[in-house]
């Protein structure tokens, strides 16, 4: 698969050649637990040729974060 295949295909492709990157990208990040999707992380403003390229939802200190206290949290359901 190319490159670019996935995000088009997931629709999180974007052009940034006001940076000078062309097609990249956008940035997310996913848990993914058996081919379930259990949590998406997206940087907000979303378009092409942003002003800015944020990173922070979707860094790997926030996604841990976010994991360790969903995990530390007592499952009802099974009680």
């Amino acid at each position: 698969m190319a490159p670019a295949n996935l995000p088009r295909k997931m629709g999180m492709l974007v052009s940034k050649d006001n940076l000078g990157f062309g097609m990249r990208s956008w940035r997310y990040a996913a848990v993914i637990n058996d081919g379930v999707v259990e949590q998406w992380f997206e940087e907000e403003g979303y378009c092409d040729n942003a002003d800015s390229d944020p990173y922070g939802v979707s860094s790997p200190q926030n996604i841990l974060a976010r994991c360790s206290r969903k995990r530390s949290r007592p499952d009802l359901r099974h009680v």
